[in-house]
């Protein structure tokens, strides 16, 4: 391969810290972790919030405490979220991470088990700002 060659392709390498730095630059006006349990502490009240987006906070900061080690796993079952989120109807959670999965926010890691999409998260964080304000 020629340097020329070399030089345009480089154009669509991405720098995985550097990603990381803005996708934590940009969650942090939104939600913290918990260092002990690596449960969010979310900073939007929590009466202005969508479900959807309570759903989502929770799954990204999931992936947050993975990335700490303060987790075994990134991904968080339904279950989970109906226990932490404290919306207890099924029917609803599967329908806000539907939503969630077609906007691409959150992927399926297999049958009630769900992941954020880490190539989105910094269009959703900036919804989020959209939203709720800087």
């Amino acid at each position: 391969m020629s340097e020329e060659e070399k030089k345009i392709l480089e154009r669509l390498l991405i720098d995985e810290l550097e990603a990381l730095r803005e996708i934590v630059k940009k969650a942090e006006r939104f939600l913290r972790i918990n260092k002990h349990t690596g449960d969010p502490v979310i900073l939007v009240p929590l009466e202005k919030l969508s479900q959807k987006d309570l759903i989502a906070l929770h799954i990204a900061a999931r992936y947050f405490a993975f990335k700490l080690g303060l987790t075994s796993t990134d991904s968080i079952t339904a279950e989970e979220l109906k226990r932490k989120t404290g919306i207890h109807n099924d029917k609803l959670i599967a329908a806000r991470i539907s939503d969630l999965r077609k906007e691409g926010i959150v992927e399926s890691v297999k049958k009630g088990e769900y992941r954020i999409s880490l190539p989105n998260l910094v269009k959703y964080f900036d919804r989020l700002g959209e939203r709720y304000g800087e």
